[in-house]
């Protein structure tokens, strides 16, 4: 028979890949005060990698202690002219075109063939497309809060 403390033991750690368009690591927003608190929380309880938009620079400042994460990964947006014309006349809303840039789809696409995921959690609905297409099998969180109604309609 299992005690209450024995149960904790006995749960399976979940590898999950946590996606942020930008750095949950010091809040400074309501949005970002709700990132850093889920990525606590989840690498409190489960195995988490970070993979964000943002620079390795704000890994150094971070609140959240660097060994409560496995793998961290700043990725710097770097749209170039014509993806900024292609988010203007595309039909995804701009910000949504220019935070799912080429660099950030290779890291994703990196993160996940070598990281044998259990679930991804994507906080904002910004890389669902850039996750929808790699991820076969492994279940999806998309975390999409304080959203105007235009970003489920895109």
């Amino acid at each position: 028979m299992l005690r209450g403390g024995d149960l904790a033991q006995t749960r399976r750690t979940v590898k999950v890949l946590y996606l942020c368009n930008t750095s949950p690591l010091r809040p400074i927003s309501g949005f970002t005060y709700r990132a850093f608190a889920t990525l606590k929380w989840l690498s409190s309880h489960q195995t988490v990698d970070l993979l964000y938009q943002g620079s390795d620079a704000e890994v150094e400042s971070s609140m959240l202690p660097r060994e409560a994460l496995r793998r961290i990964k700043a990725v710097t947006p770097s749209p170039g002219f014509s993806d900024r014309i292609g988010a203007i006349f595309g039909p995804r809303p701009y910000h949504n075109a220019l935070a799912c840039d080429h660099s950030f789809w290779l890291a994703v696409r990196e993160f996940i063939q070598d990281g044998g995921y259990d679930l991804i959690w994507v906080n904002k609905t910004l890389h669902l497309d850039v996750v929808a297409g790699i991820c076969k099998g492994i279940p999806i969180i998309a975390d999409q809060h304080a959203s105007e109604e235009t970003v489920w309609n895109n």
